[in-house]
């Protein structure tokens, strides 16, 4: 069991040479070893053969077919891309990070280890985040995985928001049918699958939401109440100012009064109608 152990490491080790020996940029991967159909495609270009010794830069997509199978190398990083699969190759960014989008298919990455997360593989179900590790990560029309050698690999699927760390000999399965939820299979403690506080986030807003806009309509109640106590008070002593003059001037005052009440009265239809307005416009909250 042993010998089997180090015929990868050795394997690897040998690539990592030759990459070495390379005049590549340290961006680039470089193809040390292709079996069976291998191509690759870049932007606005039909796709062709792959062979040894080519460079790929950013922006690269390596098809295999049904034999096929590709060796890639960057740095003390490798690839091992297996037959009926799709990679789309990405640039490092400025921070030295990478990311991978596994189309279908299966690969196998050995990753430099760092103290940050800076590699990922997505496929169309999930994310695969690590600081450096060896993972295996399988992509079809039936399942997605996430199988986990060594280090540590945080899985993440934002259809349902579920996030997992995985640990060596540890798979995460996403089954592609309704309903479905990450699960961890494997030997060892499992860590539990948690909820991403986006999700969390968005159920939290709505009930905020609610509790906003009843604040405010209770608001709104009350101040059209006070307006209506005032303007009660506020005619009631009027006509008791009115009762007390004389009888000439009352017909002044009757008159006032009148203009005074029907501007009030249309003051108040015009803020009702402001208001009806804008709680119009939170309708969407309903």
């Amino acid at each position: 069991m042993a010998r089997i152990t180090k015929l990868p490491t050795l394997i690897f080790s040998a690539f990592l040479v030759i990459a070495l020996a390379s005049g590549a940029k340290a961006a680039d991967w470089k193809v040390v070893k292709t079996f069976g159909q291998t191509w690759v495609q870049t932007s606005g270009i039909q796709k062709i053969s792959l062979s040894r010794g080519t460079s790929l830069s950013g922006n690269a997509t390596v098809i295999t077919g049904r034999n096929g199978k590709v060796f890639l190398v960057r740095g003390n990083e490798s690839i091992i891309v297996a037959p009926n699969s799709m990679l789309r190759l990405r640039n490092q960014t400025s921070g030295g990070r990478t990311t991978i989008l596994q189309d279908s298919g299966s690969a196998t990455y050995r990753v430099h280890r760092r103290n940050a997360p800076h590699f990922t593989v997505k496929t169309p179900t999930l994310s695969a985040l690590v600081k450096g590790t060896n993972f295996k990560v399988v992509e079809n029309r039936f399942v997605s995985k996430v199988w986990v050698n060594e280090g540590l690999v945080q899985v993440t699927v934002p259809a349902t928001g579920e996030v997992a760390d995985i640990r060596p000999g540890q798979s995460a399965v996403f089954e592609h049918k309704r309903n479905a939820s990450l699960n961890i299979v494997g030997p060892g403690a499992r860590d539990r699958v948690t909820k991403s506080a986006a999700v969390e986030t968005l159920g939290g807003a709505a009930e905020t939401g609610g509790g906003t806009v009843s604040g405010v309509t209770g608001g709104f109640g009350s101040a059209v109440g006070g307006i209506s106590r005032s303007l009660g008070d506020t005619v009631d002593g009027n006509v008791s100012a009115v009762g007390g003059a004389g009888g000439g001037s009352m017909g002044g005052a009757a008159g006032s009064l009148g203009g005074r009440v029907g501007g009030a009265v249309g003051g108040v239809g015009g803020a009702q109608g402001d208001v009806d307005l804008n709680e119009g416009g939170g309708g969407g909250f309903r």
